[in-house]
């Protein structure tokens, strides 16, 4: 008699790492922030500009907030891999599956319902706090 059992593949054992993992999650999101809003604060410095050139470049630049938001998604991606290397688990353990076309459909389907809400939470909070 076999055992078909041992032939399936063992799902990870991930639940008691939990508490760990979103405080390394959070630890990556604000250590990217900083580090990405450190490297875009190096331009200035070069430049030699003083504190209120720097403040209106960062500002005013698309192309100073275009690249804080790339150093730091990109730092926040990559350590997402290590700590998924780390940690011995895929992409699927943590939820990201392969595209489907029902999701395309989902996500279209999300706009009408979003935008309702913010239309309303927006509405909200202007009557009581006027600007």
């Amino acid at each position: 008699m076999s055992d078909d059992s041992s032939s399936a593949p063992e799902a990870p054992k991930t639940s008691w790492m939990a508490p760990f993992s979103l405080l390394t999650v959070a630890v990556i999101y604000f250590i990217s922030q900083i580090v990405g809003g450190l490297v875009v604060y190096i331009y200035p410095q070069l430049k030699g500009w003083n504190a209120e050139q720097t403040s209106t470049w960062l500002t005013n630049s698309v192309f100073a907030q275009f690249f804080y938001i790339l150093i730091a998604e990109a730092l926040t991606v990559t350590a997402l891999i290590f700590m998924l290397r780390w940690f011995k688990w895929t992409w699927r353990t943590i939820g990201l599956i392969t595209p489907k076309a029902r999701h395309i459909l989902l996500g279209v389907l999300a706009v009408i319902p979003y935008f309702a809400v913010y239309l309303l939470i927006v509405t909200v909070v202007s009557h009581f706090y006027p600007s």
